[in-house]
């Protein structure tokens, strides 16, 4: 799983979501600068460690979901969608024809979960929709990313004054 690939818009668009939910500055220039493809599941970890997370890949059953905080990433399988009569997208199945260790897993930002629904957000999303979780569950890999700010350790204001009080004054 750390080595399923990413496409390299799913990447970006991932890394970008996690800095807007946490309010961290991000700039897709900046990171197509700093962080070379090829995209994997191990390298967004990678990138979300260097914006400042702390980011654990691990196992996770659908229908647990909604006793993890939030908001995480899932991996689910990439799908191909071909347009039906009423504007609606139907998912075509491509497992048949790629094996699963070189298949392309999609990041999705799940933002709320419940015993029976999850609402998420996937590239290419305007809006966030609420998806039923037997539905979710088959394209669902089992994996989740949680991704938390790190700890900002703050500056002591005590240990700041006792270091200008211990300076001498004058020039030596």
């Amino acid at each position: 799983m750390h080595e399923q690939s990413i496409s390299n818009d799913a990447f970006l668009w991932a890394l970008q979501g996690i800095c807007a939910l946490h309010r961290k500055p991000f700039a897709v220039g900046l990171a197509q600068q700093q962080l070379a493809a090829p995209y994997t599941v191990d390298s967004l970890r990678r990138a979300a460690d260097a914006y400042g997370f702390d980011a654990v890949l691990r196992k996770c059953k659908a229908e647990k979901l909604h006793k993890e905080s939030f908001p995480l990433i899932s991996w689910l399988q990439t799908q191909a969608v071909t347009p039906t009569g009423h504007g609606a997208s139907a998912p075509t199945s491509t497992a048949t024809s790629v094996t699963p260790t070189n298949a392309q897993a999609t990041p999705a930002l799940i933002l709320q979960a419940d015993s029976a629904n999850v609402l998420l957000i996937e590239p290419g999303d305007a809006t966030p929709r609420t998806m039923a979780l037997a539905e979710f569950d088959i394209r669902y890999l089992g994996r989740v990313t949680r991704i938390t700010p790190k700890a900002d350790p703050g500056a002591d204001a005590d240990s700041d004054a006792q270091e200008r009080q211990s300076r001498k004054f004058g020039f030596s």
